[in-house]
């Protein structure tokens, strides 16, 4: 199958002040989305998206979407325009821009990487692509389950020197997938004890310019290539942060939920107690794919969702049904629909 990629910005209207503090209360939100598998896994995170403002308003959304195939703007462009006309009084206003992946690549790393393998790498080029001051970046293989603007509010908590958030690959007291810390993460330097995963960043793309962020980065895949290692832009985001560690923000795991957080026990111990609970659900190592999968159920009722005939309390109350199984504490099913859409109102 075809490798495609592209991103979304939610962007702040007022600007980032000089220090790199996040100032005020913004008009709008950026989102960066990159797709490595289907387009059906990223309609339902377009869906999952519209939901979320329906729940919790922002008065502006902008999409920035980095591609590979000219034919997925059209592609995309058509499924936001056509769930838009089927929502009356809907207040957010979506905007999309499209960047071509082959020609928005600066030229210095064009001429280091074939454009296959630059689309490997696509996140590493975002604060050269896009011009905003900072973005919410999203794999497609992820699904919002809360508000935009309590993941966004994020950005307020960076220190002076931190240029990015992102989560934890697993909790660090979990010792049930070291295994796969392994894996990921043996043969290189990583941040912390269980390494970061990189299919929800928040990143402050003035910083990072600032920082010649992605200059560094491909230094590091261009060592570490020389040296034989398998690299991927995962890889590489943590070693950059292994080396330049106050750099970075963990993210609480609300906000990037995988399976390892669940499927042996609720691991994600920050969701207990959150008012608002589980805020990103994200499929990482295919676990939306296949009925038997644990978060396959969740991506295809999003993916199914009828805007113009269903209802969002219904498909919020079956989802929350289906994660609740009683007795099955062992298993995502059992685990977490007492922390899905915990302050919506059924």
């Amino acid at each position: 199958m075809a490798c495609h990629h592209f991103f979304w910005s939610l962007r702040f209207e007022n600007p980032i002040l000089a220090a790199g503090v996040v100032s005020g209360v913004p008009e709008s939100i950026s989102l960066d989305v990159k797709q490595h598998a289907s387009h059906y896994e990223a309609i339902a995170l377009i869906n999952s998206i519209i939901v979320s403002t329906l729940l919790y308003p922002v008065n502006i959304i902008e999409l920035h979407f980095v591609i590979n195939r000219e034919d997925l703007a059209a592609y995309f462009e058509s499924h936001i325009r056509k769930v838009l006309a089927k929502l009356r009084n809907y207040r957010t206003v979506i905007t999309t821009k499209y960047y071509l992946l082959s020609e928005v690549l600066p030229e210095k790393y064009q001429r280091e990487f074939s454009f296959l393998e630059a689309s490997l790498y696509a996140r590493l080029y975002l604060p050269e692509i896009i011009r905003s001051d900072a973005i919410m970046y999203l794999d497609t293989d992820i699904l919002i389950t809360g508000s935009l603007w309590i993941m966004w509010e994020q950005f307020t908590l960076m220190k002076r020197e931190e240029i990015a958030l992102i989560a934890y690959n697993n909790d660090p007291s979990d010792r049930n997938y070291e295994w796969k810390d392994k894996v990921l993460f043996s043969d290189i330097p990583h941040v912390d004890v269980k390494g970061v995963n990189g299919g929800v960043q928040l990143m402050n793309l003035t910083k990072m310019r600032d920082f010649n962020f992605t200059s560094k980065c491909m230094s590091i895949c261009q060592e570490y290539v020389e040296k034989g290692s398998s690299m991927n832009d995962q890889r590489v985001v943590n070693i950059l942060f292994n080396k330049y560690r106050s750099k970075l923000r963990i993210l609480p795991c609300k906000f990037n939920f995988q399976h390892v957080h669940c499927d042996k026990g609720l691991t994600c111990s920050g969701v207990r107690n959150d008012v608002t609970g589980i805020q990103v659900i994200h499929g990482a190592g295919g676990t939306v794919e296949g009925v038997q999968a644990p978060f396959f159920k969740i991506y295809s009722k999003y993916l199914n969702f009828d805007f113009s005939k269903d209802h969002i309390q219904q498909l919020i109350y079956t989802i929350k049904l289906i994660y609740t199984r009683v007795n099955d504490s062992s298993t995502c099913f059992g685990n977490i629909g007492k922390y899905l859409y915990k302050n919506v109102m059924l």
